[in-house]
């Protein structure tokens, strides 16, 4: 009988044999897609170049690989850098400040805090 708490089976997180043969699996076929085959992206990279090899891929095969390629080739993720300048601004030589500057937002300048005023804006 329980004890009030669960006293046996397996750990939480822990994957069933299922779930390791499936992994197992994917990793061999996307190894043997890397060393023997032509990859989904390679497929897809052909066609959009154009020419007599893109003529070559078939409609289908052309699907088939727009549809395995998130499968076998990660999204590049778009990251947000935020650094801050750790050398006193008054030791950089004037091409890293120009170099900074040019960076854009990154060592930009922030904007003023309160718009401008009408009387200072020059036409």
């Amino acid at each position: 009988m329980a004890l009030g708490r669960k006293t046996g089976g397996r750990r939480p997180g822990s994957r069933n044999r299922a779930t390791l043969e499936r992994e197992a699996r994917a990793r061999a076929g996307v190894a043997a897609a890397l060393t023997t085959g032509v990859l989904p992206l390679d497929v897809i990279l052909v066609v959009m170049r154009g020419g007599p090899e893109a003529e070559a891929i078939t409609e289908r095969q052309y699907e088939a690989a727009c549809a395995a390629a998130p499968y076998l080739h990660p999204r590049l993720a778009s990251t947000t850098l935020d650094a801050t300048l750790r050398t006193d601004p008054d030791v950089l030589t004037d091409a890293q400040l120009a170099a900074i500057a040019g960076l854009g937002g990154a060592g930009a300048a922030a904007p003023p805090a309160d718009p401008p005023e009408p009387g200072d804006l020059v036409h």
